[in-house]
């Protein structure tokens, strides 16, 4: 998480301590990579330019995940198929948070339990019935 405290070491041994200041929202599409940025205080023991290692805390997180194919991006907003209570399709605006592979955390818009569509086939309308159950 971006201000989280980090430890950092030189090829020489020297530890250091910083923070992570920013991540990328989306991940480098050729590596699968996201870029982060670390800030290091001024320190008379490390050099401008010097390798370090870095210790990343792993957090566990708990959360509403879906597939990324599944997530609609409409005029820069993100919106997935809700099934409402009538069967019918309705887009509703998504929140995205974290993405691991290809799933992506929804952290506002989908509550658990209510039913999305699944498979999207380009051709979804607002108001559509939906005969499948469980969508």
């Amino acid at each position: 998480r971006v201000g989280q405290k980090v430890t950092a070491h030189t090829a020489g041994g020297t530890e250091i301590t910083g923070t992570l200041v920013n991540r990328s929202k989306e991940p480098d599409y050729k590596t699968g990579l996201f870029s982060l940025t670390f800030h290091f205080s001024n320190n008379r023991r490390v050099y401008v330019g010097e390798f370090v290692i870095i210790d990343l805390p792993v957090d566990k997180v708990k959360g509403i995940f879906i597939r990324r194919d599944q997530v609609v991006r409409r005029y820069g907003k993100y919106f997935i198929w809700i099934v409402n209570p009538n069967q019918e399709l309705e887009a509703r605006e998504v929140l995205l948070g974290l993405t691991y592979g290809d799933l992506v955390m929804i952290d506002q818009g989908l509550e658990t339990g209510e039913k999305y569509l699944a498979r999207l086939t380009g051709r979804e309308k607002e108001g559509a019935k939906i005969d499948a159950p469980g969508a």
